[in-house]
């Protein structure tokens, strides 16, 4: 699970931790969330997007204040268990694994430790051994001086809280992958191209994610992130070289993958891209023996229209370097074209005329 990955919105939040939208937008102007500055401001008509670890740490906030803490020590908290050098390993290795239990030691509003597990003995010799009385103190000119510091740590378990809003993202967060070849486009492609689909399943949330891909190497990724067996590859193989198949390529007869719904973190391994919404077409760039690069825009998922003539790369890099892209976005479609030969990006519409000329 990338715990990082910024994608989710308003309600994606709201449904996996039970706050309110006023009770969110107050911790928000609050400084509580520890949103990123793109987060806090993402321009005019944008929404805020959240990741599963701002959702973590909503849970926790909640978690604290039903507990009986204040809404001010519950965010502290919150906040200290993330950045603590102490407990931000395993705060962030237990919400990778969506923990059960998750028990923190609070001293106040400090984390003292974290104890991922629910077993009472280790409880009891954890919470004995952070209360035990021990000395500190000076010791100058042969005379010991020394305090007796006493720890007062209670223990809240919110590992329950944080595993059900992981959960319920996840499960908000599942999509319905279809492939479909595409049109053979004469001395460019040498084998068939397939475009890889995945819509929000039925009951879902999320954006469409697409991608296109030489057969052989989707073949290859579906194998590894699926496991798929070699009789199923084979299926596919026959599918994705028929040069008849024009719609979604069914996987019936395939045990367990029809229909193929698969959670996001999949569609990352697969190598989709998230389709992001509003005007724009989608740039898609294939990358020649000679080194020469070819350009197309489409504006639906199925179209595949004819290519520009064949550019130096460096005019690609040109175009990109004048477009509103970021320079992550630019980076990651270039390696990209780079590494598998074929590389797609949203563009806003106003970008257009700089590609495939």
């Amino acid at each position: 699970m990338n715990t990082e990955r910024i994608n989710l919105d308003n309600a994606d939040i709201l449904a996996a931790t039970g706050v309110s939208a006023t009770t969110l937008q107050t911790w928000a102007n609050r400084g509580m969330l520890a949103l990123s500055e793109a987060q806090k401001n993402p321009g005019p008509g944008q929404k805020r997007l959240y990741s599963r670890l701002d959702a973590a740490r909503i849970a926790v906030v909640k978690s604290l204040i039903a507990r009986g803490l204040s809404t001010s020590a519950a965010g502290q908290i919150a906040l200290r268990l993330e950045r603590s050098p102490q407990t931000s390993a395993s705060w962030r290795s237990a919400i990778q694994h969506t923990a059960n239990h998750i028990h923190l030691f609070v001293d106040g509003t400090d984390v003292v430790t974290i104890y991922v597990g629910n077993d009472p003995e280790q409880l009891a010799r954890l919470l004995i051994t952070i209360n035990e009385p021990m000395e500190a103190g000076v010791a100058a000119r042969g005379v010991r001086q020394f305090t007796q510091m006493k720890t007062n740590a209670a223990v809240f378990d919110v590992g329950p809280d944080v595993s059900r809003a992981l959960q319920v993202i996840e499960a908000r967060r599942r999509y319905d992958l279809s492939f479909t070849t595409l049109p053979v486009i004469e001395e460019i492609d040498e084998e068939p191209k397939i475009q890889a689909m995945a819509s929000p399943t039925v009951g879902s949330s999320g954006k469409p994610w697409r991608g296109v891909f030489a057969a052989e190497d989707l073949l290859r990724a579906l194998e590894t992130t699926l496991a798929l067996s070699a009789q199923q590859v084979g299926s596919l193989r026959r599918s994705f070289s028929s040069p008849s198949v024009r719609g979604p390529i069914q996987l019936g007869g395939m045990t367990g993958l029809c229909p193929l719904s698969v959670p996001e973190d999949t569609l990352v391994g697969l190598g989709l891209t998230e389709e992001m919404k509003g005007a724009g077409v989608t740039l898609g760039a294939h990358l020649l023996e000679d080194g020469t690069v070819v350009t197309w825009l489409s504006g639906s998922l199925l179209s595949h229209p004819s290519p520009s003539r064949p550019q130096h790369i460096d005019m690609l890099r040109m175009q990109l370097n004048n477009s509103p892209l970021s320079p992550d976005q630019k980076e990651e479609f270039l390696k990209t074209l780079g590494e598998k030969g074929a590389a797609e990006i949203f563009l806003p519409r106003h970008t257009s005329t700089f590609f495939a000329g």
